[in-house]
């Protein structure tokens, strides 16, 4: 390949990346947390940086609401109950509709749309649909629980005499109700952060509001925790996977062996995936202020920043391969 080819396929790949929302969502979030490094907490330019960089990400909600419309189009799972079809159908439309609505808002708070009454009408309105998405979101997830608890149970009856956690199937069912039970308790939080921004009862739910959004940040916390402690379990097997295979290819080239090549680039990323998580700890105790001393706006921003670019490394798309002749 000459240099002109090479660097086309480059900016290829830079302009597919950039084509991701979520990858410029990422890069925000790596400026919002230099920023607040680089402030320290202290007003200036760089908190402004901080403060502005943090509403920017809001746009990145644009035309997100595509995503649900699709979802509520799409068929459902085969031997999904009619309830649970129609409350999930129910989530995706209110939640459709809130995104939708949120783009007005936005219109109306950049000065674009000029009627402030209606926006702030159809703020409430966007605000009600979503706190009735988190509604049925946790109605989904309370059902879900209970047919994912019932089908462990008879999973766990046929895997009485063995050790049900070496059963990948079981693993794999202890993973969803986890992911399903951490929905669950964000949906519930999202209810009363919905509550209190519509001023549903602002005499109580003001403090309310503080407090859901330290326990959200303290559930971010353990989720990284839980992120932390299954990397490294999954290390460990990968390791050991990896030093039988490397008896089995004791006289070969083992980096020309497509499966422990495998193997090895997984292990990278799960690698790199423990590093985040650990980082993430560090900035949601920042954040929640748990040792103000040494856990400084400055380390949090730092630790934040070089957590957002792990995220966006992770995002990058993988490159093509060459073609041989």
């Amino acid at each position: 390949m000459s240099t002109l080819d090479v660097a086309r396929t480059e900016l290829a790949l830079a302009v597919l990346y950039l084509n991701k929302a979520e990858a410029r969502d990422k890069i925000c979030r790596a400026i919002q947390y230099g920023s607040k490094f680089v402030s320290n907490g202290e007003p200036g330019t760089a908190q402004n940086v901080d403060k502005s960089t943090s509403l920017a990400r809001k746009v990145f909600r644009l035309f997100k609401f595509i995503n649900d419309l699709h979802a509520l189009i799409s068929p459902t799972a085969p031997g999904t109950p009619l309830p649970l079809i129609l409350l999930g159908k129910s989530k995706n439309a209110l939640l459709s509709t809130f995104l939708f609505l949120d783009q007005i808002v936005w219109l109306g708070r950049t000065g674009i749309y000029k009627n402030k009454e209606k926006t702030e009408l159809i703020g409430r309105i966007s605000l009600f649909c979503w706190m009735g998405s988190s509604i049925c979101t946790t109605l989904v997830e309370i059902a879900e629980l209970g047919r994912l608890s019932a089908s462990m149970k008879k999973l766990e009856k046929e895997l009485k005499n063995t050790n049900k956690y070496k059963n990948e199937q079981y693993r794999s069912k202890l993973q969803k109700s986890n992911e399903r039970s951490l929905a669950l308790v964000k949906a519930g939080m999202d209810i009363v952060v919905a509550a209190g921004l519509l001023k549903l009862a602002p005499n109580k739910n003001k403090e309310k509001t503080e407090l859901i959004g330290r326990i959200s940040l303290f559930c971010w916390m353990g989720s990284s925790i839980c992120n932390t402690l299954v990397e490294i379990a999954e290390l460990g097997r990968l390791s050991a996977s990896m030093k039988k295979l490397e008896k089995e290819l004791k006289n070969t080239n083992k980096y020309e062996n497509e499966q422990y090549c495998s193997k090895l680039q997984k292990s990278n990323e799960r690698s790199l995936a423990l590093v985040k998580a650990g980082m993430d700890i560090v900035v949601a105790a920042g954040l929640l202020k748990l040792a103000p001393n040494k856990v400084t706006p400055r380390v949090t921003g730092a630790i934040g920043f070089g957590s957002s670019l792990i995220s966006c490394y992770q995002l990058l798309p993988s490159p093509v391969k060459a073609k041989t002749p």
